[in-house]
């Protein structure tokens, strides 16, 4: 999901940063699709060291919170 906010890139890291999200600012990002059409972000995920503490509120920054599920099977079946 593309948000926009007045806070500081520190603010947003606190508040979404807590294992369940991935948070990329504007420019660390690229997009990804696979062959089914599903589209994901990659890059230069946050982690929170050297964030500006400074606030937008003169221009609002843009940055994204992705959510993955990934689903891995807890044994192997081998049916030969």
């Amino acid at each position: 999901m593309k948000l926009s906010s007045e806070l500081s890139k520190e603010e947003i890291f606190k508040h979404y940063n807590n294992n369940e999200f991935e948070i990329y600012f504007e420019g660390d990002e690229t997009i990804e699709k696979n062959s089914e059409g599903k589209i994901w972000y990659e890059g230069k995920k946050s982690t929170g060291e050297n964030l500006n503490g400074k606030s937008n509120k003169e221009h609002p920054i843009q940055f994204i919170i992705q959510s993955r599920t990934e689903f891995s099977y807890p044994f192997f079946i081998d049916f030969y």
